[in-house]
């Protein structure tokens, strides 16, 4: 792995280190990155487990190099930081990424966050992260009160979390198959100028962003057999637009994974125009979601089938994230 710039982050920096734990069978407790290392290289077994500082849940059911995530599907936020709030649901929502977190349902393992991005964005780096003044959230006022120290500092602690739990899994892809192949799914708006046809205005249904990455042979074979997939996709059978960097390049997550492990990983940043889902009301269209996460399926075990990797099997229902409060800290699946 590569030396990490400050602004870049790499994992806990060196104050905000956890401290030795003892000896604890895993399923007692939230689980540090380093036991979540020993899981990955030691345990045959399929696990859903969450992490110490209750910053993401991670469901492996077998080895492969394609992992997944959706880092502002979540719309929670921790209670002791939630009567600060002075911008309601509806107005979280609208900047969220609702149910994106269905299109991982091919993926054997994947890291989905527990918060939604208003406690710590993690398509920001650390400077950032903190949604403290308008300027950093589409002009919306967040916080009635502002965010202590303390407060701020365990949101930081749970970003350097998540971050490390997926250095993590990218490692241990690299350490068995010489790469890692990264799906990162996000929503966009795309009516903040007031009502449009998806069809007929410039904006992409399906955008994948690569401009970050630092591609080798196979990673310019992996974009590509991908993107050639998802080219052919469409929204209920009519022709959609399906464009690379066309609206988004790939955020905070594709640069620094591109970074830290150069052309061994390759990060498909998937950027869906919200055409599924009222965006301004919150209603979803679930036979338009269905059809695009079905063919989003198909598209991600072709890639598989195509690298030889390890896909769910199709009579498999899609990844659902539960809520920390829904499981244990490890669950095994039999």
């Amino acid at each position: 792995m590569r030396d990490v710039p400050a602004s870049v982050g790499a994992g806990f920096p060196p104050s905000r280190t956890p401290p030795p734990r003892a000896e604890v069978p895993v399923s007692m407790g939230g689980f540090y990155p380093r036991e979540y290392r020993r899981l990955l290289r030691d345990d045959p077994h399929p696990f859903c487990a969450v992490s110490e500082f209750d910053s993401t849940t991670v469901t492996h059911d077998a080895a492969s190099p394609l992992l997944g995530t959706a880092l502002h599907f979540h719309h929670a936020v921790r209670d002791d930081i939630a009567g600060k709030l002075k911008l309601d649901d509806a107005g979280r929502y609208l900047e969220e990424d609702p149910e994106t977190h269905r299109f991982l349902g091919p993926l054997t393992h994947t890291l989905t966050p527990n918060q939604s991005r208003y406690e710590m964005d993690l398509n920001r780096p650390p400077d950032t992260t903190l949604y403290t003044k308008p300027s950093l959230a589409w002009g919306q006022q967040v916080w009635d009160t502002p965010l202590d120290q303390y407060e701020r500092e365990f949101s930081l602690e749970k970003w350097y979390e998540f971050h490390t739990m997926v250095d993590c899994a990218v490692e241990d892809a690299i350490d068995r198959f010489g790469y890692a192949v990264v799906f990162d799914f996000h929503a966009y708006n795309y009516q903040r100028k007031g009502p449009t046809n998806w069809r007929t205005d410039d904006k992409p249904v399906i955008n994948l962003g690569t401009r970050h990455l630092d591609l080798d042979g196979r990673g310019r074979d992996i974009v590509e057999f991908f993107l050639k997939g998802i080219q052919q996709h469409t929204v209920l059978g009519e022709a959609c637009m399906v464009q690379e960097n066309g609206v988004f390049y790939g955020g905070y997550l594709n640069r620094r994974l591109s970074h830290l492990f150069g052309p061994k990983v390759v990060t498909l940043s998937v950027e869906y125009k919200k055409v599924y889902m009222d965006e301004n009301t919150g209603e979803v269209f679930e036979d338009v979601l269905a059809d695009l996460v079905a063919q989003m399926d198909e598209s991600i075990r072709a890639l598989g089938d195509h690298l030889g990797a390890s896909t769910r099997e199709r009579s498999r229902a899609p990844v659902e994230t539960p809520y920390r409060a829904q499981i244990p800290a490890v669950v095994k699946q039999k």
